[in-house]
């Protein structure tokens, strides 16, 4: 058994003040961290989402509430919405759908991560030939970057990376970011992503039906077992001026042992 002595040499007073600051940092650091990866995870409105954009040209239609995509709120990976991208390609016509990053006020510039990573659905199966081609962009604007130093990517087919989409189950999309290459006069730095953009690929001419959510720029998960376990039966013990954490080692064994 171990155990560990904490002496309060402050008055209570004074420590209940340190605890409420480290409290309020750490949830603030929590928040801070979590926005170094998230593009997208639900809209705080029900009919379409704040920081989207759509349009459509020609005879190709993408289905839009008032210039934005709508929030689909019957099927989601996590509650309670997702967004849904309903279009059909033509020949003659093209469509663009926008989900632009939340820029609040001091949000921290960087993204943190190397692989993008966003979760489909389709009512009916969507073969890999058919999905769309995909655009990351540095400008809030998406691919109208005129302005240094926006740029933007070249267009990689979805297909390519996802496969076909299956009917009725959610499938993870993995996409290294070291994948994308830039297609404008400028340098694309993935860590300042601002726009991803979904955009007609092949003009097939049927309607289809893409529900995505949780879109976010992160690594690959840690190699499970990795690390130091967690210490057993943790107890703390008060006295009048100190307090003992005490604890036992884990019986679990370390990754790698035998």
């Amino acid at each position: 058994m171990n155990f560990y002595r904490l002496t309060l040499s402050a008055p209570i007073r004074m420590i209940f003040l340190a605890m409420g600051f480290l409290c309020c940092t750490a949830l603030a650091w929590g928040n801070s961290e979590y926005y170094r990866h998230v593009l997208f995870d639900n809209s705080l409105t029900p009919d379409s989402y704040f920081y989207s954009q759509g349009m459509a040209n020609g005879a190709s239609t993408l289905e839009l509430v008032g210039w934005r995509l709508p929030v689909e709120t019957k099927s989601f990976l996590t509650p309670p919405n997702a967004l849904r991208l309903q279009w059909q390609s033509q020949p003659v016509g093209g469509w663009e759908a926008e989900v632009r990053i939340d820029n609040y006020r001091n949000r921290l510039p960087e993204l943190k991560g190397h692989n993008l990573y966003f979760w489909c659905f389709a009512p009916q199966a969507i073969a890999a030939a058919d999905l769309p081609m995909l655009v990351l962009s540095n400008t809030t604007e998406g691919l109208q970057v005129a302005q240094f130093p926006g740029a933007f990517t070249e267009p990689l087919p979805l297909g390519k990376i996802a496969g076909g989409i299956p009917a009725g189950k959610w499938v993870q999309v993995r996409i290294p970011l070291a994948a994308f290459h830039t297609g404008s006069i400028y340098q694309f730095r993935p860590e300042f992503v601002q726009n991803i953009v979904f955009h007609q690929g092949r003009a097939d001419g049927a309607p289809h039906t893409l529900i995505v959510d949780e879109i976010r720029v992160d690594d690959d998960p840690a190699t499970a077992g990795a690390g130091v376990p967690a210490p057993e039966n943790v107890r703390a013990i008060g006295y009048d001026r100190h307090v003992e954490v005490r604890w036992d080692e884990s019986k679990a064994p370390h990754s790698g042992a035998t």
